[in-house]
């Protein structure tokens, strides 16, 4: 009898833990469904959402590059009429400088003794210096310009070439402290032949919070590489113009090696790796015709901010439906049950 009646108690309780496995079973299906795609949907939108911004920023710097390359087309030309004035190549250099608020310095630099037989270097250099502008004359024997990048590389090409970030030190005259890029153009002279080169600089910490402006989620961040892969845009300032991308030692080298090389190449795509413990994506894209290349990097934690919150919300309801299912479940059967044993 006593065996009969724990039968009968335990049968409410077995029904009851039937019932809710069918529908956890069921709901887990469900549930696993949901979380599969939805995490591939959220994906996606997560990565239209962090390609427009890096379309954007590359529009932007763009922008802001083509704006120097228009200004020095424009005054070229001035130059290039007035080859028998070499006065007139100062006041040239001022005026870049005063219509174009976003460029840091101007060299309008000319071939050993163009101008003097006794002068071996003219160079017109203007630099902005807040509400100042400074002008000199920066070819010396201290300073041979002959030998920069600046001037080499464009007359060597035969055209106009953004050179990768530098920095002049002790040049003996005007002190730049900032980090430059400059756009170099060739010139020629009527029988076409080359007589010198007309650089515009920008500051490379001016351009570097352009592009950090733009990010897609809160701890996202942009990178700049050069065409050796060297960092010329970075959240941590320590490793800008020090350190390549090849460098960072939070990613493993495999990763390094792809990723750096891919952005070299002037690649365009993203990439999902571990970077000190956590993942990451990041999103790359070729400048222009600059050889640089621009990434934004996009911790996982940001990109899923929004999905974790909800599968959260969504997990400890299913929860706590289920346990209130089955006490539910457990007292109706259980009351079922007692009424047919009292009618019997």
């Amino acid at each position: 009898m006593d065996k009969q009646n724990n039968t009968r108690r335990r049968f409410p309780i077995s029904l009851s833990i039937g019932v809710v496995l069918l529908i956890v079973v069921a709901g887990i299906a469900a549930l696993s469904y949901f979380y599969f795609s939805s995490k591939a949907a959220i994906l996606e939108e997560a990565t239209d959402r962090a390609e427009q911004t890096l379309d954007n920023t590359v529009l932007r710097v763009e922008n802001i590059l083509d704006e120097v390359v228009t200004a020095e087309k424009n005054m070229k030309w001035l130059v290039l009429r007035h080859l028998d004035s070499p006065d007139h190549m100062f006041t040239y250099s001022k005026e870049i400088l005063k219509n174009n608020p976003n460029a840091l310095g101007c060299s309008i630099a000319f071939e050993p003794y163009f101008f003097s037989k006794t002068e071996k270097w003219f160079s017109a250099y203007s630099y902005n210096e807040g509400d100042t502008i400074l002008t000199e004359q920066e070819g010396t024997e201290r300073y041979d310009y002959y030998e920069q990048e600046w001037y080499k590389k464009p007359k060597q090409l035969g055209k106009a070439y953004w050179i990768d970030p530098f920095r002049e030190i002790d040049t003996g005259g005007i002190e730049v402290p900032d980090i430059i890029t400059s756009y170099c153009s060739p010139m020629y002279d009527k029988q076409n032949k080359f007589i010198g080169v007309f650089s515009i600089d920008i500051s490379l910490e001016w351009l570097s919070k352009q592009i950090s402006a733009m990010k897609p989620y809160p701890n996202s961040y942009s990178v700049m590489i050069d065409t050796s892969g060297r960092f010329i845009v970075h959240p941590d300032s320590t490793r800008i113009f020090y350190e390549t991308i090849f460098d960072d030692s939070g990613i493993d080298l495999n990763t390094r090696l792809k990723l750096g090389r891919a952005m070299i190449a002037g690649d365009s795509g993203y990439a999902t790796y571990k970077k000190s413990g956590e993942t990451v994506y990041t999103f790359y894209k070729p400048l222009g015709n600059t050889g640089w290349s621009v990434a934004i990097v996009c911790p996982e934690s940001d990109v899923f901010y929004g999905y974790n919150q909800i599968s959260s919300q969504v997990f400890i309801a299913t929860g706590v439906g289920l346990i209130l299912l089955f006490c539910f479940c457990w007292y109706i059967i259980r009351s079922r049950r007692r009424t047919q044993t009292q009618q019997n």
